[in-house]
């Protein structure tokens, strides 16, 4: 792997770090990027998704749908607005803010 350069990281990053710190940040940063490569490396096609596929197309994909149902009885609008402190027609009321 190639050096990551810290310097130009510390300065991205408004840092001034010691170089006993730099040493251990090139270090484990560098332990980070392999574990990316090697995500990189895995079959990420979820048994189903094309190379060119993402991976939310395949779990899409393997999820069953529930069918649709129909709605179930709610609670009226004059039931709701009866336990409201205030109304505004049909509507809840609320203190102005701004």
């Amino acid at each position: 792997m190639s050096e990551i350069n810290i310097k130009h990281l510390e300065k991205l990053a408004k840092l001034d770090l010691p170089s006993s710190e730099e040493e251990s940040l090139q270090a484990d940063l560098a332990k980070l990027v392999d574990k990316f490569a090697e995500l990189l490396a895995l079959d990420s096609s979820l048994g189903g998704a094309n190379e060119s596929g993402s991976a939310s197309d395949a779990i899409s994909r393997r999820q069953e749908l529930r069918a649709d149902e129909k709605s179930r009885e709610s609670i009226s609008i004059e039931d709701v607005l009866d336990q409201a402190p205030n109304k505004l027609g049909s509507a809840f009321g609320v203190p102005r803010i701004l």
